[in-house]
């Protein structure tokens, strides 16, 4: 149980969980689209190429030092601009 409690006091850990709660919501966002009576392959190549584009943009900008587009993460820096470290800007643009 103390393992479990250090890894919430961890800084580092909890903002790779919010970045990746982050990308799952957007993953969400893209599946609920695939769903419904409405839904059709057109409709799915549409929302798949808007997607990509997304995640291209969001390395572009990540690789710029702007990570405002991942709100969870970027919430927790308290919405400045800080400096991503090297590290973490490549841990999320490799990902």
């Amino acid at each position: 149980k103390k393992d479990l409690v250090a890894h919430f006091e961890d800084e580092a850990q909890n903002k790779r969980v919010a970045y990746l709660a982050d990308i799952f919501d957007q993953l969400n966002k893209l599946n609920l689209k695939f769903q419904g009576r409405e839904a059709h392959i057109l409709l799915f190549q549409d929302n798949l190429r808007a997607f990509v584009s997304k995640l291209q943009n969001w390395h572009r900008k990540t690789n710029l030092g702007n990570i405002a587009m991942i709100k969870k993460l970027y919430g927790m820096m308290d919405g400045s601009r800080v400096q991503l470290d090297q590290f973490r800007k490549d841990e999320i643009t490799e990902h």
